[in-house]
């Protein structure tokens, strides 16, 4: 079903942010689907791309602080 969700929103972009958070989240699913995250190398790759969903996120500091 979780399956079945991503491809939906594949095929409907979101906006911006939105999109770049989701394309984030879909390949953390394929790595699990893939059962990679079992290994160092697949583990490091989802600890990459928590960094990135952070950076892209809300609380994130620009020059002109918190926005």
């Amino acid at each position: 079903m979780l399956w079945v969700l991503l491809t939906e929103k594949a095929q409907h972009p979101l906006q911006s942010k939105k999109q770049q958070s989701f394309n984030i989240f879909r390949r953390v699913v394929e790595i699990i689907a893939k059962k990679e995250h079992l290994s160092d190398t697949g583990y490091s790759k989802i600890l990459a791309l928590r960094e990135m969903a952070r950076r892209n996120g809300k609380k994130t500091i620009t020059i002109f602080g918190n926005r």
